[in-house]
């Protein structure tokens, strides 16, 4: 697409995406350098006189694509860069046989009102509470080690946690075979749905009756920052309060090791019953160094279906 002096272009591999980096999270950079492979991302590029001024990257499963990042230069902003991508980011995914666009956003931040105004403009739903998000600072951790509850975490009858670095290749293919619409486990709590590296000191995982039944996966976002990325236990009987056990190993896990770590920051679902647990006996007693909600849009872009 070209716009007077704007050009955008859908950007093939990882030398044409490089000069685009800056433009979007470090987070995103290794899928970002994972375009040219055959599951690799989509991803447009807007450049004005040579100069990379706007990103959009997209990844695609089944017929639907997540809006991982759309971003665009602070001194180009408000100038309709982002407009521009989403609509030629929807016709590519629309002509590759895609049926659903979805993304995800937090507020407050600086651009989340300029996320809802170019969502209303492209036809994209009404964005829906999706996830709380905490950032709790070290002396908080250090308060929640020494709460009652965590002490009385331990594991259920006929259940043993485990490191997570301990799967054994058996474990992880019956896993990675049950990722899907009809898995026991949402696919975005998947331990694998994250390709960076996880913190193996951190990164937990339960066994009940000999078969992996939960777990709680955690990466390092930045130097003395850790994001508790996904906890989930299967939903049986005998694996009541399972969640709050492996939390607490992981906070005892990162208390072990003074200095290293300043922060923790970690999401709890709107309709997960862990959210009114930790709204009761965890944030009022301790200082959440930030405290943000995640919300979800979505937009139906195959043809003749209705949004």
């Amino acid at each position: 697409m070209n716009d007077g002096d704007l050009h955008v272009r859908r950007l093939a591999s990882a030398a044409d995406a490089l000069p685009f980096a800056p433009l979007t999270f470090p987070t995103f950079h290794r899928t970002l350098f994972a375009l040219g492979h055959e599951s690799g991302p989509v991803m447009l590029g807007a450049s004005r006189r040579g100069e990379p001024v706007g990103l959009a990257l997209a990844i695609v499963k089944s017929d639907t694509a997540q809006l991982l990042s759309l971003a665009v230069a602070t001194h180009a902003r408000g100038t309709g860069i982002g407009g521009k991508l989403m609509v030629e980011l929807e016709s590519i995914l629309r002509g590759e046989g895609v049926a659903r666009m979805e993304l995800n956003f937090t507020d407050p931040n600086a651009t989340s009102e300029a996320w809802r105004r170019l969502l209303r403009r492209a036809g994209w739903s009404e964005p829906t509470p999706r996830m709380r998000l905490f950032t709790l600072g070290r002396g908080s951790l250090e308060t929640v080690a020494r709460a009652r509850w965590m002490s009385r975490q331990e594991p259920p009858v006929d259940c043993a946690l485990f490191p997570w670095t301990d799967l054994t290749s058996a474990e992880e293919g019956e896993l990675r075979a049950e990722v899907g619409p009809d898995s026991w486990f949402p696919p975005v709590l998947s331990p694998f749905a994250m390709a960076d590296p996880i913190d193996a000191r951190l990164s937990v995982g339960l066994r009940y009756q000999g078969r992996v039944a939960g777990w709680l996966i955690a990466h390092r976002i930045a130097e003395g920052t850790v994001r508790y990325t996904s906890l989930f236990v299967r939903q049986v009987s005998g694996l009541r309060g399972a969640g709050l056990v492996l939390l607490a190993e992981s906070i005892r896990r990162q208390l072990s090791d003074p200095g290293r770590d300043v922060a923790a920051t970690f999401g709890i679902e709107i309709q997960n019953p862990l959210l009114a647990f930790a709204e009761r006996r965890l944030i009022p007693h301790v200082e959440v160094v930030a405290l943000r909600t995640s919300f979800t849009s979505g937009k139906w872009i195959e043809p003749g279906h209705a949004s």
